[in-house]
């Protein structure tokens, strides 16, 4: 299947609601993550989705984050793909953009998922373990990935959530 990744335009939240309700169903609200980021605006720099021939096919979204330390960390999700369409690749070249497009302007960044699917990116719980989040995020595991050595892993402190990030040239 041909699809291009493109950056995110308020215009695709509609459908990019949908997809991540058909991925994670209602239960996701009861998340931590969830809760801790539902207040807040998309951090448009890692936002990405995947289209082809007008359709959204999956979707990565991001956030800032801010350590109680001061160190501020994108925390990429959630990731969401259309469920027939999951395994082809969508979510992996979602992530990898999002990753690209980041590691620009910051030095490291955080994520709440599936360790076996994103310790392949570098993600690593060893990581976060100075940073807390405000609760558990089980059966989930609490990641980061660092660009510049020891960026995150020498951040300590709550984890908050930037409610309006600034706006950044895309």
């Amino acid at each position: 299947m041909e699809y291009e990744i493109v950056v995110t335009n308020l215009s695709d939240n509609p459908d990019i609601e949908a997809i991540i309700a058909m991925a994670f169903g209602d239960k996701r609200h009861d998340r931590l993550i969830n809760r801790l980021r539902k207040e807040c605006e998309p951090y448009y720099l890692g936002c990405f989705i995947a289209r082809a021939d007008k359709v959204i096919l999956g979707s990565i979204r991001c956030y800032l984050t801010q350590a109680k330390s001061g160190e501020l960390l994108p925390c990429l999700g959630p990731l969401a793909v259309l469920p027939h369409i999951r395994g082809i690749g969508i979510g992996k070249s979602l992530i990898k953009t999002s990753l690209e497009k980041l590691q620009l302007k910051h030095k490291g960044a955080i994520i709440v998922g599936d360790n076996g699917y994103y310790a392949p990116f570098g993600f690593s719980a060893k990581t976060v373990d100075n940073l807390q989040l405000g609760g558990s995020v089980a059966p989930l595991t609490f990641m980061g990935l660092e660009w510049q050595k020891n960026y995150i892993s020498n951040s300590h402190g709550q984890i908050a959530f930037i409610k309006k990030p600034p706006t950044v040239e895309l």
